[in-house]
């Protein structure tokens, strides 16, 4: 009788790799209120997206926030040292 072979796992023994996909629910009901505001998606139609799509929607609102963020701090930024003699 051939046995299977056993799989190995780049995670430690004690590790639980699913632990590694899970979210705290107050992030996860905030994702869900964002891509309803941002892209006007159903909360039934983003609970049905396949996780590739889901990952995706994501990735492009990460990609919003990080250019609200840039914006809002470009003008707001005020030079406390500099090398240079103020004229």
């Amino acid at each position: 009788m051939v046995g299977r072979s056993q799989q190995i796992l780049p995670f430690p023994a004690d590790t639980d790799p699913f632990s590694l996909f899970q979210i705290s629910l107050a992030n996860y009901f905030d994702i869900k209120f964002r891509l309803w505001e941002e892209f006007k998606l159903s909360i039934d139609n983003i609970e049905k997206l396949p996780y590739y799509e889901y990952q995706l929607f994501i990735d492009k609102l990460n990609s919003k926030i990080e250019d609200e963020n840039k914006k809002s701090t470009q003008g707001d930024l005020v030079e406390a040292f500099a090398f240079s003699k103020p004229k």
